[in-house]
């Protein structure tokens, strides 16, 4: 949960923001982004929605000043609104939107990095520059509690969650973004995310990821030697990754989306579509044997710009 702050060399532009996505038993998805952003000429805070059912979104501003971290940075604080590893507790409102309650983690599985790497961008974490940054909080976690939306009572009791966060001054032009951790068996959790990254007035394709599967890691990305190829549609992928002897097969489609507001060079001005509606596909061979397969239901997908510059044929 630490808030990371900008750094001096991004005074003029920022953003820091939390992934907190929430699944009810029965397949009811939510997810809640708290974050702060400013540039040289405005700065304020904000939490947006996600509701997966109707692929609906809303957003709420406030004050820079209402985003307030604790002395530890282990919670953060926008008006009446708390976001840590234990809970949210949120009481929104605006002309089209109430959500109020409090869910609580239980059993949160951290993300466990490669021996000698910060984070889930393995040695790209100890670059300077990099537009954005990414990170896992929880790959897995039970929920207890409830929220209402607009007088529709939602409850989180026995469901499953997860958290990530992102901070920098811009999410990249072009990238894919894949995540369930809804399998068949409790605890499993896959994510992929799939970019064009600039760095230095370069630019290349990278990509991070990991399986969490019967409480085994499969961990991949750019910085491990893996290969990943296949190709896009506007609402499907299918792709194939492979990482010496073991390939995993992912065919992911969704149906549902929601516009979000996203950072470009520190302001929430951009648009980007995400949906919670996704179904993932996994398949995962060692020595061309299956080795594990799952469904993975009630998906984050996001497709943006264009792929193509990922090295995926349409």
């Amino acid at each position: 949960m630490k808030y990371q702050g900008p750094k001096p060399e991004s005074q003029k532009s920022y953003f820091e923001g939390w992934y907190f996505k929430l699944v009810t038993k029965s397949g009811r998805a939510l997810a809640l982004i708290p974050g702060v952003q400013h540039t040289k000429d405005s700065a304020t805070s904000f939490i947006q929605l996600i509701d997966g059912d109707e692929g609906r979104t809303a957003y709420f501003e406030f004050s820079r000043d209402e985003f307030q971290p604790n002395k530890d940075n282990s919670m953060i604080r926008i008006q009446n609104n708390s976001f840590s590893l234990d809970a949210i507790e949120v009481d929104l409102k605006n002309h089209s939107t109430q959500l109020a309650g409090a869910v609580r983690f239980q059993k949160i599985t951290p993300y466990q990095p490669f021996w000698g790497t910060p984070s889930i961008m393995g040695p790209f974490a100890y670059l300077p520059g990099m537009e954005c940054r990414h990170g896992v909080l929880s790959v897995d976690h039970e929920l207890d509690g409830s929220l209402v939306l607009n007088d529709d009572r939602i409850d989180f009791t026995g469901g499953r969650g997860y958290l990530e966060k992102d901070y920098g001054t811009s999410f990249p032009q072009s990238y894919v973004w894949l995540q369930s951790n809804n399998f068949e068996i409790a605890g499993d959790s896959f994510l992929l995310s799939l970019a064009r990254i600039p760095y230095f007035g370069m630019t290349f394709p990278g990509f991070l990821g990991y399986l969490y599967y019967q409480h085994r890691w499969f961990r991949f990305g750019t910085y491990t030697g893996a290969r990943i190829f296949g190709s896009w549609a506007e609402n499907e992928l299918d792709l194939t990754l492979q990482q010496g002897i073991r390939i995993l097969r992912i065919k992911a489609k969704r149906s549902r989306a929601g516009l979000l507001h996203a950072p470009s060079e520190g302001a929430m001005n951009r648009r980007i579509s995400e949906s919670l509606d996704a179904e993932i596909q996994l398949q995962l061979f060692h020595k061309n044997h299956l080795e594990w397969s799952g469904l993975g239901k009630f998906a984050g997908m996001e497709i943006v710009g264009k792929v193509e510059d990922l090295g995926l044929s349409s």
